[in-house]
């Protein structure tokens, strides 16, 4: 699971409604990014070894801060634990 308490999880769910669309979709990204890590039981050091990224700069996205992080990297982080999903459910 992943090491998020429900607070930044809150806080993500307050971000989609703010009134910078930027802000928005990066808030939504990450959000699906930590439905994501909780659906495939990773620790955020599992699912940042995955992205190949600092576990920290990864717990930062999770937490809404996403100072230095664009929204195509959001989606490239998505796309990547999705794809790694899709090739698990492949598997079996």
């Amino acid at each position: 699971m992943p090491n998020l308490p429900p607070k930044p999880i809150e806080a993500l769910k307050a971000l989609t409604l703010c009134e910078n669309p930027d802000t928005q979709v990066k808030a939504a990204l990450a959000l699906t990014l930590t439905e994501i890590v909780s659906q495939r039981q990773l620790s955020n050091a599992e699912a940042a070894k995955l992205l190949k990224i600092p576990t920290h700069k990864l717990t930062r996205i999770l937490c809404g801060e996403f100072s230095g992080v664009g929204t195509g990297k959001l989606i490239e982080y998505v796309n990547a634990l999705s794809k790694e999903m899709q090739g698990l459910w492949v598997m079996r």
